[in-house]
């Protein structure tokens, strides 16, 4: 056998082995060292784990009850791993259906659970568990799967590196492979598109075809769906051919697309008319994809277990995929995509410029199983097809408008790459694809935009404790004692410590000031040295911030986040909402007595007017920091503010000569509303 197939095989072998190990788990396992077999003793944190080593006995004894462990399971047993089970009863089952064991308790005589039943209801990690470890097989294909694919990638790039670039087909076979793989993958794909800093120019260029367009699916299985869904007998349109329908119904629709208009990871979009007039696009799903997603979510989760063997740490990652999973088959359920947009519209509309698609319920399937949604078409051009000048300001209002989601409104559109904007024909920024949507929590708003400004005035104490409030780092703050262990052992530092280490940390980065992902990146460095969590939240966000980034820097190679954001950061400041931010911003303004702290006010006057043109308040995207925050409920803060500060004082203070740069600003405040 040639080396490198031996060597393909023995990688596949080796991973179908890993994995059926897994399969068998009830819940996450670590590995055992062989030098520490058999006599290796259960750690103190996992009083319940089952040690699975050396010669295996032939029965097991669970709750009284006698059980043959089947060939199978002799062969998995000497494999030096252990099972850690916080929930016992779940992973025995586990083993149960999976490899037949004789098993009397009630739970292995239930029928077998179908798929529909695994997803009702949505993301359900013991229904999914339960539904897979009865396919054992299906879940040793999928991981030779990826596997396979990954290698035919990764040597076909490496085999290409001396080839000339115009000859070169790695780049088809990267996004090909990504596509075979499903959803999971080309949605990492399409974020990766917008950061050649990260994977390269060729591999980001070769990735941007995910974004706007995917293979899509046989024609009559999508029409198939439509009629199914809608519950249509009659044909699609006019122009459409509708094999075995009833000819003598009305048509659905009063025109068609014969093909999609776009093809996407999951689902494809039709254009269709009403017989209203009324131009739609008519989106349905991919078959099985559902089913695609729960089965990678396994998947990912043997691959976050392994990382976790090779790379001992205190954040678990399988919160970041159940998360991320848990978002995509929220994606795939239609009527919540509406909703979403519906809301999205609603928290969004006072900015003037967003657009949001309105939904057709008449042509959307039954809520819970919805495999087709209806919207009005929208008519407008991408942003990468826009001139230069008309793209960059393009590109500020999705800044824009997108900082204002993770910063104010906290609903944020968690997929807003190029192939989800649109730049309408009457001047205003379309948003495009609700299915995949975020909430943001006060606390991590306020923490984001104080770490914003603090990035802006180079004050990195400040970005330090706004990490600690959205949960990037402990309290109190810990540095790595013992990298060997496992899991690593961390004892308590100084704050200070880590406030120069993260300022040493940013400035050796490139783009460190100017970048959210140099951020990310400094962070994971900082990581082997200092404690990092990982909140589950930050994977939406991250992906917002990075695809921003990766579009905006088409249009504006200078551009910095941080400058970006910093007006809606100072609104956020302004218009606290947690107890915390109220009283600070209070403490901030006031005295005890209610005496205004007027050098303060200044530096939060001189932020608003910083952010801005000369006459202050407005930034370049057009963002007006005071425009109705004090009349607004945003504002309570402040006017609570007002209502408690000695007017006294305050009308004493503002007829002196020091107050003589208040007077001017107010007078020009007054011209500018008259």
């Amino acid at each position: 056998m040639p080396k490198e197939r031996s060597a393909r095989v023995r990688f596949l072998l080796a991973g179908c082995l890993a994995y059926c190990a897994y399969v068998f788990r009830g819940a996450n396992y670590t590995f055992v060292p062989p030098s520490a077999l058999p006599t290796h003793r259960c750690p103190p944190w996992s009083p319940n784990a089952i040690v699975v080593a050396g010669p295996p006995p032939s029965r097991l004894d669970v709750d009284g009850t006698s059980r043959t462990l089947s060939r199978h399971w002799l062969a998995a047993a000497r494999l030096p791993f252990q099972f850690e089970d916080p929930g016992m009863h779940l992973g025995l089952e586990m083993l149960s259906n999976g490899f037949n064991l004789s098993q009397p308790s009630s739970q292995s005589d239930q029928a077998p659970m179908d798929f529909e039943e695994a997803i009702q209801g949505g993301f359900d990690q013991e229904r999914l568990r339960r539904y897979f470890s009865s396919r054992p097989v299906e879940l040793m294909s999928r991981l030779a799967e990826v596997s396979s694919v990954a290698w035919r990638v990764y040597k076909t790039w490496v085999d290409e590196e001396s080839v000339d670039v115009a000859h070169r087909t790695r780049g088809e076979v990267l996004v090909k492979g990504l596509e075979s793989l499903g959803p999971a993958f080309v949605k990492v794909g399409q974020t990766l598109a917008q950061r050649p800093d990260i994977v390269g120019d060729e591999a980001a260029e070769a990735m941007k075809i995910l974004q706007i367009a995917a293979t899509p699916f046989a024609d009559e299985v999508a029409l198939q769906i439509i009629k199914d869904d809608l519950g249509h007998r009659g044909p699609i349109a006019p122009n459409v051919p509708s094999p075995g329908c009833d000819a003598d119904a009305p048509p659905l629709f009063k025109a068609f697309s014969p093909k999609p208009i776009a093809a996407a990871s999951l689902g494809q979009v039709y254009r269709a008319t009403t017989h209203e007039g009324v131009e739609v696009a008519v989106k349905v799903q991919r078959p099985g994809v559902a089913r695609q997603l729960a089965l990678d979510w396994v998947s990912l989760n043997f691959a976050v277990s392994v990382y976790h063997y090779l790379v001992p740490s205190l954040n678990d990652f399988s919160l970041l995929v159940d998360e991320a999973i848990r978002n995509m088959l929220l994606e795939v359920d239609y009527h919540n995509e509406a909703r979403n947009a519906e809301e999205f519209d609603r928290v969004h509309s006072y900015l003037g410029f967003v657009k949001v698609p309105r939904w057709l319920p008449e042509f959307t399937g039954p809520v819970g199983t919805a495999r087709v949604l209806t919207t009005e078409w929208i008519f407008g051009r991408r942003l990468s097809d826009l001139p230069r000048d008309l793209g960059r300001h393009a590109v500020q209002m999705a800044v824009q408008a997108c900082v204002v989601q993770l910063l104010l409104t906290g609903f944020v559109h968690a997929d807003p790459h190029e192939g989800n904007l649109l730049y309408t024909d009457d001047g205003q920024l379309a948003f495009l694809d609700f299915g995949l949507m975020d909430t943001v929590e006060p606390y991590v708003m306020e923490g984001f935009a104080d770490g914003i400004q603090g990035v802006v005035a180079g004050d990195w104490r400040r970005v330090t404790e706004a990490m600690q409030t959205v949960g990037f780092v402990p309290t109190p703050v810990q540095k790595l004692k013992d990298g060997a262990a496992n899991p690593p052992i961390y004892v308590d530092c100084d704050f200070d410590e880590v406030v120069a280490a993260v300022e040493v940390q940013m400035q050796e980065e490139e783009g460190g000031k100017s970048r959210f992902s140099a951020m990310a990146s400094g962070l994971e460095k900082l990581s082997w040295r200092y404690l990092m969590l990982t909140p589950s939240y930050i994977i939406l966000i991250t992906r917002t911030f990075m695809t921003l980034e990766g579009l905006a820097e088409k249009v504006d190679p200078n551009f910095n986040i941080y400058t970006a954001a910093f007006p809606v950061a100072v609104r956020r400041a302004l218009s606290p909402q947690t107890r915390e931010a109220r009283d600070a911003l209070r403490q901030t303004v006031l005295r005890d007595g209610g005496q205004v702290r007027w050098d303060k006010l200044e530096q939060l006057v001189a932020d608003t007017e910083g952010t801005g043109d000369e006459d202050g308040g407005e930034s370049e995207g057009g963002f007006d920091v005071m425009s109705g925050l004090l009349g607004s409920s945003e504002g309570a803060a402040l006017r609570r503010i007002a209502y408690d500060l000695d007017l006294q004082a305050c009308v004493h203070y503002l007829a002196s000569k020091r107050a003589k740069p208040w007077r001017r600003r107010a007078a020009a405040w007054v011209s500018g509303q008259l």
